[in-house]
């Protein structure tokens, strides 16, 4: 009887995991190596700024060359952020610091590069990334009330 139940015990857990080496295979297509060419531009939040735009192409190979021109810095700031969100995860002695100083320089960069592309836009365009970007902070304002309200009250 102990034998059977390790037996269909091992026979789940074989299962399980060839299904997620099954899956895993199946999403390693051209569209994962998509996903990884454009993951910086997802780190700053590119991709977002410039949704629904309808940017031609001469302004998307603009920004293109913005991302492509600031790639280097791009990358050592994302490997910064991971190291000190890895580091405090480690208990590593000074890593909130360090991660505090690693996201500062991100929003810093972050902030340039969409100044650069918003350079790039027309005035209604740079009108729509605006008139989002106060939507945004109204809805983290009703956020920050309703919090207030509830640690108030």
């Amino acid at each position: 009887m102990r034998k059977r139940k390790y037996f269909l015990v091992s026979g789940l857990i074989l299962a399980s995991i060839l299904t997620g080496v099954g899956s895993y295979a199946a999403n390693q297509d051209n569209t994962g190596m998509a996903r990884g060419r454009a993951g910086f531009a997802r780190f700053l939040g590119a991709r977002g700024f410039v949704r629904g735009l309808n940017l031609t192409d001469d302004q998307k190979t603009q920004i293109k060359g913005i991302l492509q021109s600031n790639k280097t810095q791009i990358l050592q700031t994302a490997r910064d952020v991971a190291k000190g969100r890895l580091d405090l995860m480690n208990g590593v002695s000074g890593a909130t610091t360090e991660l505090a100083n690693a996201q500062l320089a991100a929003a810093n960069l972050r902030g340039q590069i969409l100044t650069q592309i918003e350079a790039v836009l027309t005035p209604d365009q740079v009108a729509k990334v605006q008139e989002r970007q106060q939507l945004r902070k109204q809805r983290l304002q009703k956020a920050l009330d309703r919090l207030n309200s509830k640690i108030g009250g």
